[in-house]
């Protein structure tokens, strides 16, 4: 892309996703006084992002390039920012930094990025946030109860970290919205709330390969429309009720001749 976009200063939304632009990025190509929005996604772009970037910015949406370097400090500053998109760049760099609350963001996807040795602010919990994809990322640390704000959550995905701690209390309040909760291949542990059943919309739910004890609570047969529940991997104990059974993918810690879990229709092998 020429650097000589910075030059449209009426521009207000940059849409050039899924081609395939390889070209780098000049420090100011997006100093761009009007500018609201850029989707850049599904290219091929090989470049450090820049750092100057106007305070009118309400999205960035780049993910599935080849962004290299790190997220620059001035993104989590920018006061109008609504959707952020990384994802799906494993050799960008990073932290979420505790200025984010300064933000309006709504949907955060740093799938991938590499984000490792750093922790989840708790300034999120300033966020209404409505999609949380931070998943396979290198996150360490006890998960803040950040959702407390998102009344209009809807996916929320940290999958594959090292995070620790428990579940947040605030994800055992109703979303009417919330379709997937994705905790696996953490280190979390203590019950299981049985307050997740409030998601009346919940889809998937996935608590594999933890450390969570305790039984698995009774209130899961009020759950209408899981498809996947997975609670295999952890140290949990008792029985799965039957009225489950309509989950076309149901794991548990059922194999063997002692299983540490009593179900009928589970499967009991996955990894």
């Amino acid at each position: 892309m020429p650097s000589e976009i910075n030059a449209l200063y009426l521009l207000q939304g940059l849409y050039l996703s899924n081609n395939e632009l390889r070209s780098d990025l000049s420090e100011d190509i997006f100093d761009i006084p009007n500018l609201r929005e850029i989707e850049l996604q599904q290219n091929a772009i090989f470049a450090e992002l820049p750092s100057k970037l106007p305070g009118t910015l309400e999205k960035i949406d780049m993910a599935s390039n080849r962004l290299i370097g790190e997220i620059p400090s001035s993104i989590w500053a920018l006061p109008n920012l609504r959707n952020l998109s990384f994802g799906g760049n494993k050799d960008l760099t990073g932290s979420i930094s505790a200025e984010v609350g300064q933000t309006n963001l709504q949907v955060i996807n740093l799938n991938d990025v590499n984000l490792s040795g750093s922790t989840l602010p708790e300034s999120l919990a300033m966020l209404d946030l409505v999609i949380f994809e931070v998943a396979n990322c290198g996150l360490g640390g006890t998960l803040p109860d950040i959702f407390v704000r998102s009344d209009d959550l809807q996916i929320v995905n940290l999958s594959e970290n090292n995070l620790e701690g428990s579940i947040p209390a605030s994800l055992g309040r109703l979303h009417t919205n919330l379709s997937t909760i994705n905790l696996e291949k953490n280190r979390l542990s203590g019950a299981i709330p049985w307050g997740l059943t409030k998601n009346i919309a919940l889809s998937y739910l996935g608590l594999a390969s933890n450390e969570f004890t305790g039984t698995i609570p009774w209130q899961f047969r009020f759950f209408l429309y899981l498809s996947t529940l997975t609670l295999h991997d952890n140290k949990l104990s008792g029985e799965v009720d039957d009225s489950l059974c309509y989950i076309s993918q149901l794991t548990a810690d059922c194999a063997g001749e002692q299983p540490e879990i009593s179900c009928s229709c589970c499967i009991c092998d996955a990894e």
